[in-house]
Parts: structure tokens; sequence; C-alpha cells
């Protein structure tokens, strides 16, 4: 299961910014990678950071910020 943390962040001029339709349905590590392949983004702008046995975050690069999925 993949929690999306996405939150509104502020833009670099500070305006706030709203996730792509297409972020809201990443909801397993599968579709997150068909996402990046569809964006054609490498492999290398993602890391994943082990929280505990059964926890992991995602961090995905995308455009000018990161986006965060909690993976169980």
């Amino acid at each position: 299961m993949v929690y999306n943390l996405w939150r509104q962040v502020k833009g670099n001029e500070g305006q706030t910014m709203s996730p792509d339709a297409d972020l809201l349905v990443l909801t397993s590590l599968e579709r997150i990678l068909d996402w990046m392949q569809a964006k054609q983004l490498p492999l290398d702008q993602l890391d994943m950071v082990a929280q505990d046995e059964f926890c992991h975050d995602l961090y995905v690069r995308w455009q000018d910020r990161w986006l965060i999925f909690g993976l169980t």
C-alpha cells in the first residue's frame, strides 16, 4: 500500500502548487514506476529510505521538488 504524502507546496515565487491529476492515482509502487517511465524520469531520480522492517519512504525528484510516498 502506498500513502501519498502529497501536500500543496509553495513554488519558487511563493505560489501554491497543486498536484497533477495523475499523481493522485499513484497508489502502488508499480504505478509510481509506470508513471516515472511515462514521464521519462530516470531511476536515479528516486530514493528509498527504510523506516523499519515494514515501512519505507520513496522520494521521487519531479520538476523542482521531491514527491514523498509512504510504502507499507
